[in-house]
């Protein structure tokens, strides 16, 4: 069944992977007022819509994401319910409950960009005890770059071994080395 696509969605131009309508969302401090995906229901349609290179959420504001913004993504069947982690520890992950008469696919499309985004990934056990994950990563205009996350609080004592995976990351993925 064909349905015309919303005013909204049209604005955006370009070619959307597909779009939905989504009933309550979390974790984007434009579009929502409060961090509860429960009670955080919007008074106009919210449109989730990726693209090959980003996230696009519009409503009464847009909010554009890069897939590489996001540690990864998972989807609760059930629930209706995309978890999209963000790369930052000290932000909330982004909660997006998908309208029931809303195709459900879209979700394994989110996973499928986030996961895209990683090329390369290595862990480490760090000399503090903490573990870290290197990434290398893909941006929007395919450009490669490097993330460390550290699982905990990296120590002073933590950052040659920090070094030596950034390295490594850079080396395996035949990126040049980091200059400094």
């Amino acid at each position: 069944m064909f349905h015309k696509k919303p005013a909204a969605v049209a604005k955006l131009g370009g070619h959307p992977l597909g779009y939905i309508r989504i009933e309550n969302m979390a974790g984007l401090s434009a579009t929502h007022s409060t961090d509860d995906v429960e009670t955080n229901a919007s008074t106009s349609p919210v449109w989730f819509v990726p693209f090959a290179d980003r996230l696009v959420v519009v409503g009464d504001h847009t909010e554009e994401l890069e897939w590489s913004d996001f540690e990864g993504a998972t989807w609760d069947e059930g629930a209706r319910l995309i978890r999209m982690v963000f790369v930052e520890p000290e932000r909330k992950p982004f909660l997006v409950r998908i309208a029931e008469d809303e195709d459900q696919k879209i979700a394994w499309v989110v996973r499928e960009r986030v996961q895209r985004s990683i090329v390369y990934q290595e862990h480490a056990v760090l000399p503090s005890g903490a573990k870290a994950r290197g990434m290398v990563r893909r941006d929007r205009s395919e450009n490669l770059f490097t993330q460390v996350l550290v699982d905990g609080r990296s120590e002073v004592a933590d950052e040659p071994r920090l070094a030596e995976l950034e390295r490594s990351l850079r080396d395996v993925t035949g990126m040049e080395p980091e200059e400094g």
